[in-house]
């Protein structure tokens, strides 16, 4: 019941125009809902950051602290890529597939050879993370670097949730909010849907699940179980690239 109560008080607050002693008490509607969908997109991006991380480490187990260094690494990669290309989309593919390259070669060098072993997996990649960190220091420096938007997702779109009402005219005031923003909310709402398919409902997801629960006998039937991990890891890694992309684009890389 008390979860039933804190949810329609939020949906009040949301959709429901705000009276005055209630403005006076917490501030401005827009604040608020501005504040809301700003912490609701950047759980987006730390879920694209996470989601990488937990399907490498929630499956394969294993320790991958370098995770965070990928990351800011497919940033980069997306700046220098939208910089030279002027395609913003074209920014996600290729920190993908450099970053899900790098991974490969993670898993197989480092992971492959310490199966099991999560202390030794934690202290070689966080010297992995600090070695990737300090040469995206030497390349690109100190220095902010910020993704432009293509003109189709710059500036506000108006949605339809209540912020006041105009004193002149006695209508409605509508939330403006970054179109950005919004759509990498819904990107980051499909691919949460489509990684749970891919894991619950497909084979190459039954083959991932089955090898984490008895890897010698998926490999008894035929299975080439580490080509599974390594796709994997693979994908896990390109996410964080993804991610990347993402951050340096209504934030920034440094």
């Amino acid at each position: 019941a008390i979860w039933v109560l804190a949810a329609a008080l939020l949906l009040w607050l949301i959709f429901a125009p705000w009276p005055a002693g209630l403005v006076d008490l917490i501030g401005r509607k827009k604040i608020f809902l501005n504040a809301l969908f700003n912490g609701v997109t950047l759980g987006a991006l730390y879920f694209l950051v996470a989601s990488g991380f937990t399907l490498i480490f929630g499956l394969m187990k294993n320790v991958n602290l370098a995770h965070g260094s990928l990351y800011m690494l497919g940033g980069y990669i997306g700046y220098e890529t939208a910089t030279l290309t002027g395609w913003w989309l074209l920014s996600f593919v290729v920190a993908f597939a450099v970053v899900a390259v790098l991974g490969i070669a993670l898993q197989v060098l480092v992971f492959r050879r310490m199966e099991g072993q999560d202390l030794k997996q934690t202290l070689v990649t966080i010297g992995i993370s600090i070695v990737i960190a300090d040469i995206m220091l030497w390349i690109w420096g100190g220095d902010f670097y910020t993704l432009q938007t293509p003109t189709w997702l710059t500036g506000p779109v108006e949605l339809p949730l209540i912020t006041g009402v105009s004193r002149r005219t006695g209508e409605f005031i509508y939330l403006k909010y970054p179109i950005v923003r919004l759509v990498i909310l819904l990107a980051a709402i499909a691919i949460g849907v489509a990684m749970w398919i891919a894991l619950n409902r497909t084979r190459i997801g039954m083959l991932v699940r089955a090898g984490v629960d008895d890897r010698d006998m998926l490999s008894a039937t035929g299975v080439r179980i580490q080509r599974v991990f390594v796709l994997v890891f693979a994908f896990g890694a390109g996410l964080a690239g993804i991610a990347g992309v993402i951050g340096g684009t209504f934030q920034s890389v440094a």
